[in-house]
């Protein structure tokens, strides 16, 4: 052997064999790493279990309101329209049934079709109707839902970052918790006609809904505009022929996109075409149905069969809403009903005074949703659209004065307002927590109220 080959063999560790390589020696005590458990409120699963628990806590307490009456308009509409009585289910039968009554200005083609079918299948027993009624109300709770959910994820992105992102989920499930069993929104279930004001209102928040879903997910270029235009164009139309309410669809877009999402794509860059989506669905249709209705508004025989004029109307209305508004912050059951007739009629701002007041208290509300716009705008977006949804049945039309459900969907917007003014804002870990039980409360009263 070489003196250079001993000289390798002595620097070679005695024991040491190319057979055991490292990698296969008994291995070290290591430090473990805790796995951090995620929070059960983060989990998303979890939101839409609580969806389903809602669904459920809200059909049993509607539920048990359901009643084998018709009231009011029921008959005219349902029990003595000799035109939804099918002798088959055939498309034309169908047709010319949903046609040959004059529901409204458009006809209402689609409720009349509901009408029409369940008659057929039921006959008329009103508690199916009802029942019908309370399921609609139970998909329009997922909309809203879901909807609240999507809008106060845009108001975090473009205003709030440092919101955590479940915290805004919680809270949107919370208004909608708050507007599905709020009673103020029992009679439209209870009163079999109004059929036509689930559906219409269940239309325009699923078009809610999926503008703020496209204009979230894609920037505006003019294919996403068409997109937009033709989403909005169908559901308006679907919300219509409901009933007329459904018109007002581009007007709740434009305060959606006014105060939440500022006509700016998620990167921040101004969204300058959807000028030509309001063009197409807002502009010339409000031109459109401004000619058409301004005949039959100065019509002299158009108020004929009311006790009030125009003006007066419009005076009432505004006391009117008010009380609608004190009836969304709180409730009473024993003001409650499907009767309103107990309204006296305004013939001047002063006669009687609370005229003055209201008109009053309304410019107030209009001068602080505007001061809120940028720090607060989705109280902002809440009072504007509480008026804004009524714009139609609380304004000139000749209709009658008072009815609860003229605020099916208007009331979403204080029930937003509130909580984006008492709940979003809380920041320390004990005030957050305070804010969580009076929401649970919030949640538990109405549902008391409208289970009585």
């Amino acid at each position: 052997m070489s003196k250079r080959s001993k000289t390798k063999l002595k620097s070679v560790p005695r024991g040491h064999s190319p057979k055991h390589p490292p990698a296969l020696r008994k291995p070290q005590h290591t430090a473990t790493v805790a796995v951090p458990v995620r929070p059960w409120r983060k989990d998303a699963y979890l939101w839409w279990v609580a969806l389903a628990a809602l669904l459920v806590v809200t059909w049993f307490v509607y539920h048990n309101g359901l009643t084998s009456k018709w009231f009011l308009d029921d008959y005219g509409n349902i029990v003595d329209n000799g035109a939804l009585a099918l002798s088959n289910l055939s498309l034309p039968t169908l047709w010319h049934a949903v046609w040959s009554f004059n529901a409204g200005p458009l006809g209402r083609p689609i409720s009349l079709a509901t009408f029409a079918i369940q008659r057929y299948y039921n006959g008329l027993d009103p508690y199916a109707f009802k029942v019908v009624n309370l399921a609609l109300h139970l998909v329009t709770t997922v909309l809203i839902a879901g909807f609240t959910r999507s809008l106060l994820a845009s108001w975090r992105t473009r205003f709030a970052l440092d919101t955590k992102a479940w915290r805004v989920e919680w809270i949107a499930l919370a208004v909608a918790a708050c507007w599905a069993l709020h009673p103020m929104n029992l009679t439209p279930i209870l009163y079999a006609v109004q059929r036509e004001t689930i559906l219409g209102n269940l239309f325009m928040v699923a078009g809610l809904w999926a503008y703020v879903a496209i204009r979230q997910r894609l920037s505006t270029n003019w294919l996403t505009v068409i997109l937009l235009t033709a989403t909005t164009f169908v559901f308006t139309a679907l919300a219509a022929l409901s009933k007329e309410i459904g018109v007002l669809l581009p007007l709740l877009v434009l305060l959606v996109e006014f105060f939440i999402l500022g006509f700016r794509d998620n990167d921040g860059a101004q969204a300058k075409k959807l000028w030509l989506f309001y063009l197409l669905v807002l502009v010339i249709p409000a031109i459109i149905g401004f000619w058409w209705a301004l005949p039959k508004l100065t019509n002299p025989h158009a108020y004929t069969s009311r006790a009030f004029t125009m003006g007066e109307r419009v005076l009432t209305e505004g006391r009117i809403v008010i009380w609608y508004l004190g009836m969304v912050v709180a409730p009473r059951l024993s003001a409650m009903g499907l009767y309103h007739d107990d309204f006296s009629v305004s013939t001047g701002l002063l006669s009687p005074p609370t005229t003055l007041l209201s008109f009053l208290l309304i410019a107030a509300l209009f001068a602080v949703a505007w001061s809120l716009r940028k720090k607060r705008p989705l109280a902002a977006l809440g009072i504007i659209w509480f008026f804004a949804a009524q714009v139609l049945e609380s304004t000139i039309w000749p209709l009658e004065l008072a009815f609860e459900h003229r605020i099916y969907l208007a009331d979403w917007g204080i029930i937003l307002a509130v909580f984006a003014l008492g709940i979003l804002p809380l920041r320390r870990l004990q005030w957050r927590r305070i804010g969580l039980v009076l929401s649970i409360l919030a949640v538990i009263g109405l549902t008391a109220i409208t289970y009585q």
